[in-house]
This record gives structure tokens, C-alpha cells and sequence, in this order.
């Protein structure tokens, strides 16, 4: 099987490759994007970039485009999603047309929530998530819900 636009943090697998022409060329400083996130290889972390901008006026037709992009299979960004979620569920309770401004205090609350946006790009998470020397390994899970939400973690 031929695989095609590879990419491995592993230098012995790099260096060992006769297929060049499909391996991607990974410089140490640059990221790869994976299911839609950025992956740094040689420093192993998953980041994430944010383009959102701010407008005087919004409407309920960009606010979903707006969260449509902001993918993340993985759920890291989980608890931030959310927020924008239950934003929009208001929106729809206020039986709003798709290019209707925003009423006020949700525009307020769209534009704070776009603004910390940019915070996202700070969040560097490491691939690698074990340690060399563990003891014993334990799977915790956790779930809770509200009436605008519910959520599910496990940890390893």
C-alpha cells in the first residue's frame, strides 16, 4: 500500500524513508494539519488557529458559519464550543430570521465570546500523554448536564 502526504516526529522513520515524494517535508518549526487541527511534530503538541473577526453588527446566519468552522474532533475545545452552542440555541428560542441583527445583550455576549477567542491559539497540548515509568494506569469518566447542556469526559 502507498501511502500518501505522510508525517511522523520520528527521525529514524524520516531518515529511513526512500519515499520522499509522498512524505511530507517537516521543518521543526512548522505545524501539520491533521483531522483538522495543527500538529507540531517535533515538539509533538496539538495547537489550534483562529480566524474570527468582529463586526459592529451581527447576524444569526454568520454566528453558525462561525461555529461550523471552529472544527475540533478530537473535543479539546469542548467546554468553549459550548458556550457558542447555548448562544445559539437562544437564538433560535428568540425565533430569529437567518439575517436578523442580533438583539443586544447577545451581541454583547457573541462579541466577548469572539474576542477571547484569540486565547485559543495560546493552547498548546501535548500529544503524549504517558509517562515512561508509570505504576498503573486508570480510566475515570465523568458526565454532568444542565438544561442548555450536558457533557462527558474521560481521563486516562
Amino acid at each position: 500500500m502507498t501511502l500518501h502526504k505522510w508525517s511522523s516526529n520520528s527521525p529514524e522513520l524520516l531518515n529511513s524513508s526512500t519515499d520522499v515524494e509522498h512524505s511530507l517535508s517537516v521543518d521543526t518549526y512548522l505545524s501539520v494539519k491533521t483531522l483538522g487541527i495543527s500538529w507540531k511534530p517535533f515538539q509533538d503538541r496539538f495547537m489550534f488557529k483562529v480566524s474570527i473577526s468582529i463586526k459592529p453588527s451581527h447576524t444569526k446566519r454568520e454566528v453558525l458559519s462561525v461555529i461550523a468552522r471552529l472544527y475540533d474532533p478530537l473535543g479539546f475545545l469542548g467546554s468553549v464550543l459550548t458556550r457558542a452552542k447555548v448562544l445559539l440555541q437562544r437564538l433560535w428560542q428568540q425565533r430569529l430570521d437567518w439575517d436578523d441583527v442580533l438583539p443586544n445583550p447577545i451581541d454583547d455576549e457573541w462579541k466577548e465570546f469572539v474576542t477571547t477567542m484569540k486565547y485559543i491559539e495560546k493552547v498548546k497540548i501535548t500529544r503524549f500523554i504517558l509517562t515512561d515509568t508509570w505504576l498503573r494506569i486508570v480510566l475515570q469518566g465523568f458526565a454532568d448536564a444542565s438544561e442548555a447542556a450536558y457533557g462527558a469526559v474521560v481521563y486516562l
